[in-house]
């Protein structure tokens, strides 16, 4: 794989043979380390075509059937993820719009897409909500208990996203 100059020298990042990619709604399975963080398999959106090395030091998460590297950690709290968790049904529909993603090897039809998108994105979207608050609340809890901003500290917030 190719190193991109903008990237540390460690970070190779670059297509597999044949240029394949992945567009569309695609399984990936977590890895022993990864099922700390991911269910055993889940169904995530993905629109790339090249593959990153997983730095030294680093714990590999998720995997998917094309793609060996699918998520990282580095740390406590650096994650690097190859898939797009936050792509909404409506985000994913833009993309949509671009034909030239359709015709590369490895991208799903977009009847599949749509069909997955419909059938996946509710589980994705709970365990990247589930993610992202396993790392924000202690920093969202400590804003709400700072006094200055709660009166009311120690009182956990009950409202709605």
């Amino acid at each position: 794989m190719a190193p991109r100059s903008w990237l540390p020298s460690w970070a190779k990042v670059g297509p597999l043979p044949g240029d394949p990619g992945e567009f569309g709604y695609y399984e990936i399975v977590a890895t022993e380390a990864g099922k700390a963080y991911f269910p055993e398999r889940l169904y995530v959106a993905e629109s790339h075509y090249h593959q990153f090395e997983i730095p030294a030091g680093a714990d590999h998460l998720a995997k998917s059937e094309l793609f060996e590297h699918q998520a990282f950690r580095y740390g406590e709290k650096a994650f690097g993820l190859q898939f797009h968790p936050e792509a909404s049904p409506s985000v994913f529909r833009r993309w949509q719009q671009d034909p030239g993603k359709f015709v590369r090897p490895g991208a799903q039809d977009r009847a599949e897409q749509d069909r997955l998108m419909n059938i996946h994105d509710p589980t994705q979207h709970a365990w990247f909500m589930g993610f992202q608050e396993r790392f924000f609340e202690p920093a969202v809890e400590a804003v709400r208990c700072d006094v200055r901003v709660n009166p009311g500290c120690g009182v956990r917030y009950t409202g709605g996203r």
